[in-house]
Order: structure tokens, then sequence, then C-alpha cells
């Protein structure tokens, strides 16, 4: 049985190319990178891609929507991690040129842009555009961006995936449930499957970077996680809980680590549908 290690950079994390690139590359079996799009520090001048490209899709003047293509592509080449290779200023730019083109056909051809619906029926982030017959999702362009950046720089460009999916897109926090998409597929192709979740901080039982008492932890059971933590506990950062329902539904057993970027000695352990291999340590939050 082939190993799979889905690896899963969240929006703060994978502007930080150098490292997450060699987090990944310490691994010598099959992987894949799944990216969110580019989020920086709002306090030192970051901005949210995702954010920005949600504000282009509504706007209503094609000055405004191009001024935020520009303003993402940067900010994008100013990060230092990018900002230091040409290959990956050239992927930028490249990224730059098919955004622009994009709006200025929507403008141009006063294409519609539709905002679907999540099943719930609340607005989702989402917003397409068909060009040529194909839609086009304005939103996941943000993990377009990081996919070619990444796809740049990685020593198998294949490894990185946009985090974006037409069947993810509606959904809270849709690059968590592409990372489970893959997951699952790969199981079901006949692999051993784990997802490493790289985030600044492991699972501990409140934000570590606001209390410094916070506890780690170093194991939980997937369902668990549904419980075991209180609102707004830290738990919530590591997966969107629509994709840990997701995980639980799919009866497929599978180990997600979550990975801490500040302290690589930090690996929180949560096993999912594995009978015989739970965890051993529950932890659980007095009330």
């Amino acid at each position: 049985m082939r190993n799979l290690t889905i690896y899963k950079a969240g929006g703060d994390l994978s502007p930080q190319v150098k490292l997450v690139s060699s987090m990944v590359a310490q691994n010598n079996g099959e992987s894949r990178l799944v990216l969110s799009a580019m989020r920086g520090n709002r306090n030192e001048d970051g901005i949210d891609t995702t954010s920005v490209l949600i504000a282009a899709a509504q706007a209503e003047t094609r000055e405004s929507a191009l001024a935020a293509i520009e303003q993402i592509t940067n900010w994008t080449r100013n990060v230092p991690d990018i900002a230091a290779k040409p290959e990956l200023q050239a992927a930028v730019d490249a990224w730059r040129t098919r955004g622009l083109e994009v709006f200025n056909r929507i403008f141009d051809e006063q294409l519609q842009i539709r905002n679907p619906n999540r099943e719930d029926g609340s607005p989702s982030t989402d917003h397409l555009v068909n060009i040529d017959g194909k839609e086009i999702s304005i939103t996941g362009m943000g993990e377009a961006l990081a996919e070619v950046i990444y796809r740049a720089i990685l020593p198998n460009p294949e490894m990185a995936v946009s985090g974006y999916r037409p069947e993810t897109g509606t959904r809270r926090g849709y690059s968590d449930h592409t990372a489970v998409l893959e997951a699952i597929e790969g199981a079901r192709e006949g692999a051993m499957v784990e997802i490493v979740v790289l985030k600044r901080w492991a699972c501990f039982d409140s934000d570590p970077a606001r209390n410094s008492c916070a506890r780690f932890v170093p194991e939980i059971n997937g369902d668990e996680i549904r419980t075991a933590f209180t609102e707004g506990g830290y738990a919530h950062g590591v997966l969107q809980i629509d994709a840990v329902e997701a995980l639980l539904t799919s009866g497929i057993p599978v180990t997600v680590w979550v990975q801490s970027s500040e302290n690589p000695t930090q690996r929180t352990r949560i096993p999912f549908n594995q009978v015989g291999q739970a965890a051993t340590s529950r932890f659980a939050i007095a009330a």
C-alpha cells in the first residue's frame, strides 16, 4: 500500500514560501500541498487576498476591479520570500496578466458575475463568471496565485494544488474541504493517507498567542473536536467543522496531524475513523 501525505497550508502561513516548501520537501513519499490564498498581518500592511478579490468581483467600475489586481500583485511581489526569487516574481506577473485580462473582458463584454448560495441558502464567498464557455472563480484566483508560486519552487510542480475546487467553493473554509477531498480520493484509490495541517501553532486549549498559560494538546480523537473545545477554543482553527464532519461521515481511516511552524516538536495527532487506534490521552476542557 502506498503512503500519501496531504499537506494543508493556511493563508497566514502560505506567504512563508521557503518554510512551507522545506517542510513539504522533508517528506520522501508521495505528497500534495493544498494551498489557501495568501494573507498578511493587517498590523504590518498585509492584505487578505480573498477579501480583495471579493471586493473586485463586486466592484462597479473597471478602475476599482483592476486596482484590486494591482494591489494583490504589489503586495505579493514584496513578500520577502517571493521578492528574493526571480522565478516567483515571474509567476506573480503571469497571474497579474491573467487577472487583468479577466476583468477587462468582464467590463468589455458586460459579463455577469454570479454569487451562488451555500447549501443552507446563505450567500457564499464564491463569485463566478463564464468566459469562453469556461466558468472561472474570481474568489478562487487567490488560491490560483498561491498555486503558481509554489509550482515555480517545488521540485515537483504537481505537488502544489489549489485549495479551490468548484465542488467546494461554496463552503466555509473551502480549502479545508479540498484537502479532505484529496485525502478521501487517495484513500479510495488504496493509499494510506495522512493530512498534515501546517499552522503557526498545534492544538491548544486556548489561543497561545493570547494566553501564555494555554496548554498543548498532543492528541484528540476526530469525533471529539465537536465537543472537547469550548467555543472559540483553538482547535477550531485546525479544520473547519464542516470539513471535520466530511471526514467523519466518509468512514475512511485518516490521521490528521497539526504541525506547528513555531515549534516543530509540537504535533497534535487526530485520528479519524480508526478502530483500535484512537487517541490514548483524550483531552477534555473543564467547563
